[in-house]
């Protein structure tokens, strides 16, 4: 049965190349979150600290908050990994999820 999840992620460095900063996050979620998954970052530079709030909800067959860390674990990638401040993550079961069913591709 799918779940709902929402993950919230704040990244945090010295200030220095901002542009660069964001655009390596950028990337590394284009990457992990697939065509489905809605996914928004907020920039800021605050106090001499480069800053990234990134906002992620969709669907997962995952049904626990193990289950997804480990998943995103599996498939991180980059050094912006190192930035990372802190996250909250909730996984939401759902009972019956009618027409938002996920499908599993046959090849």
């Amino acid at each position: 049965m799918p779940s709902e999840y929402t993950l919230n992620m704040c990244f945090i460095r010295p200030a220095g190349d901002a542009a660069g900063f964001h655009h390596e996050i950028e990337q590394e979620m284009t990457r992990l979150f697939h065509k489905g998954v809605r996914w928004s970052a907020e920039r800021k530079l605050q106090d001499e600290l480069d800053i990234a709030v990134v906002e992620v909800n969709g669907l997962t067959h995952l049904n626990t908050e193990e289950e997804v860390l480990g998943s995103l674990e599996d498939r991180m990638d980059s050094d912006c990994w190192e930035w990372l401040g802190g996250f909250e993550l909730h996984v939401i079961p759902k009972i019956d999820a009618g027409a938002c069913r996920l499908k599993v591709r046959r090849t």
